[in-house]
């Protein structure tokens, strides 16, 4: 009996040595496999941990990148053409978008902008380096876009996105810009704050909060969002706003008619 639990013991001894030399060998293939893959090209994250953006060669270009549908610029000569991803546009140029499609501008500095369907958008001044003032300016004609902008390290620098109802600025921040076909333009910010100008009026949007323009008007006062779920509904006024609250909230009062109230 002993002879026999000895020679268990050398057995499950020998099986796990096995197992842990073939743990050794797959963390090295792995370790290799990814030792290999590394590139000197720079790239910034493309907000998933499997795609990455490659930036432009220099500050006053910028790099399209993963481009969906129909995306086109226009060359110097007015035409418009089919982009191409990697593709690099300089100041002066226009890029527009057809119905569901997108694409994404990469600055220098690490901006970014992404173009939503049948949106346009011109290059109006690009100077995105990554130290000493930073310029970018761009003029929205229509759509939705949404920005990423890098900090910069100069408080001379600003980010700019130009429409037919008012102009953003902005450093260091997240915001969605929309250009309405009645030329009414929506600012709204994810984070940090954004300059909103018209007609010499200035207001500051701050992160979570919106605010609208019309041509020849100021902007209105920004206000908060407010998102929901599901269905929901307004259940009462004031002076200051409305109270918004799911449709199956508890305290809701209704009156004879079973109208919320």
């Amino acid at each position: 009996m002993p002879i026999l639990k000895l020679s268990s013991r050398r057995s499950i001894i020998s099986a796990i040595r096995a197992g842990a030399v073939n743990l050794v060998l797959i963390a090295s293939i792995l370790l290799v496999s990814c030792t290999g893959s590394k590139s000197s090209t720079a790239v910034i994250s493309q907000g998933s941990s499997d795609a990455t953006l490659v930036k432009p060669a220099n500050a006053e270009s910028v790099l399209l990148a993963d481009l969906h549908g129909t995306v086109e610029v226009k060359t110097g000569n007015g035409q418009w053409t089919l982009a191409k991803t990697g593709q690099t546009l300089k100041s002066g140029q226009n890029i527009r978008t057809g119905a569901v499609s997108n694409g994404t501008l990469v600055f220098f500095d690490g901006s970014r902008m992404v173009l939503g369907a049948e949106a346009e958008i011109a290059l109006d001044a690009l100077d995105a380096r990554t130290s000493g003032v930073r310029i970018i300016q761009l003029t929205q004609v229509s759509g939705e876009s949404q920005h990423e902008v890098a900090q910069s390290d100069d408080p001379g620098s600003h980010y700019d996105v130009n429409t037919p109802a008012g102009n953003g600025s902005a450093a260091g921040t997240e915001f969605t810009v929309l250009v309405l076909p009645n030329l009414l333009s929506q600012f709204w910010v994810e984070s940090g704050i954004v300059s909103v100008v018209n007609e010499n009026v200035t207001v500051l949007v701050a992160a979570g909060q919106t605010t609208s323009v019309l041509v020849g008007e100021p902007p209105i006062e920004p206000e908060f969002r407010i998102t929901g779920e599901g269905q929901v509904m307004q259940i009462g006024t004031s002076g200051e706003g409305s109270v918004i609250l799911p449709a199956s909230a508890p305290d809701a009062l209704k009156n004879q008619n079973d109208k919320i109230t």
